[in-house]
């Protein structure tokens, strides 16, 4: 469980990192976060390499955990995209941010301990590059999976040394630095299916 000290600290950060970002993006001299609509379909792809096309068509209720101002569900195919970020007060008033963002797609306020969404709605739950902003994981995750249980059916991790080596060879400072430091940060990718009850 992190402190409330060290999730304070955390929440800063990011503000502070999407202030200066959407003040780039504002300038020119930044890209629209077009990586949002790269990882949408990058999501597409695993899914129906995993069988579950059906989730892709368009007919999925669809909720996104830690979606930054814009989300990755702002480009996914789906009937009803719900978006939860604990920042959302903050972005909902950055017309930068929000200019980039799909009409349909519902943003609330909320942290992933305590969703604001009625439980067994969704069909898919996507949480990406949040789990360290979080809390309480345990609460997290317990509140994610609220009916059911999830089944893993894809699990890939990049290694520390792989990460390592990528950001030794980043251009960017802080990076290379945090490659010297040993604090790398490392992808981990789990695709779970809702356990049904019998």
């Amino acid at each position: 469980m992190a402190s409330p000290a060290r999730w304070q600290r955390a929440q800063q950060y990011e503000r502070g990192y999407w202030e200066t970002l959407a003040t780039r993006i504002a300038a020119g001299s930044a890209s629209q976060l077009d990586w949002y609509r790269w990882r949408a379909d990058q999501l597409v792809q695993r899914l129906r390499a995993l069988g579950l096309g059906a989730l892709t068509e368009g007919r999925a209720r669809v909720i996104e955990v830690g979606c930054g101002p814009v989300g990755v569900v702002g480009f996914f195919p789906a009937a009803e995209r719900v978006a939860v970020d604990p920042l959302e007060p903050y972005y909902v008033t950055n017309p930068t941010l929000t200019a980039l963002r799909e009409p349909t797609v519902h943003y609330r306020g909320g942290a992933a301990e305590a969703l604001p969404c009625e439980s067994g709605r969704y069909d898919l739950a996507i949480i990406e590059n949040c789990i360290d902003h979080v809390r309480d994981a345990r609460a997290a995750m317990s509140e994610l999976r609220r009916d059911y249980g999830f089944t893993p059916l894809q699990f890939e991790t990049e290694t520390r040394e792989e990460a390592r080596r990528v950001q030794f060879d980043a251009s960017a400072l802080r990076a290379s630095v945090k490659a010297f430091l040993g604090v790398s940060e490392f992808a981990v990718t789990v695709v779970a299916q809702k356990t049904l009850p019998h």
